[in-house]
């Protein structure tokens, strides 16, 4: 019968051979093997894929796992990847992973946790002098992220207009050569 457990199991058969002779055979089962290299997988907001090795000498299958996790087995490495979709709340998620097989009390489990999205910068306002200068303008998020201005202002520059993830951005402005003084709105916006 098969050996549903985790445990090796051994049993010695004495067999009598004739009066004077007897035989002993000992008798080796192995037990379920199933488990995994990672035991917990931690994702970014943005989601993405990783790989898992699976060690086992039993069919299994995915017996659980979070909505926002979808998996893909690569039978010839014995891996699979473990995607997470991109979470769009603020709050962060976490789930387990399960596999093993129908009956079997022994199963193998993955925890995945996934960061929410975050947004922030460091100014709402920057003033510069009528000499003009370069400021700096700290974008702190873990989605991606674009820069608009509001009436397309010359006189600014920008080291960077979009980005993924945290990032100061320069903002450069040019000489004022009026009296009068002058303004633009310059807008950080997350991307769907």
């Amino acid at each position: 019968t098969p050996n549903w457990s985790t445990i090796t199991r051994k049993s010695v058969l004495n067999v009598d051979i004739g009066s004077t002779t007897s035989l002993s055979i000992t008798i080796v089962q192995d037990g379920v093997v199933l488990s995994v290299d990672k035991k917990s997988l931690a994702f970014k907001a943005l989601g993405e894929s990783k790989s898992v090795s699976v060690n086992s000498n039993v069919e299994w299958s995915v017996l659980s796992k979070p909505s926002w996790i979808s998996i893909q087995l690569d039978e010839a490495s014995k891996t699979i990847a473990v995607t997470a979709e991109n979470n769009e709340d603020a709050t962060d998620r976490a789930g387990s992973i399960v596999l093993g097989k129908e009956g079997l009390t022994h199963t193998a489990n993955i925890d995945v946790t996934q960061k929410g999205k975050y947004f922030a910068i460091n100014d709402e306002s920057l003033a510069f002098g009528s000499k003009g200068g370069v400021m700096q303008l700290s974008v702190s998020t873990n989605d991606s992220w674009e820069i608009k201005t509001e009436n397309g202002a010359e006189w600014l520059e920008f080291s960077q207009t979009s980005g993924e993830e945290s990032l100061n951005v320069n903002i450069t402005a040019s000489d004022n050569p009026s009296v009068n003084p002058r303004g633009e709105v310059v807008t950080v916006l997350p991307l769907d």
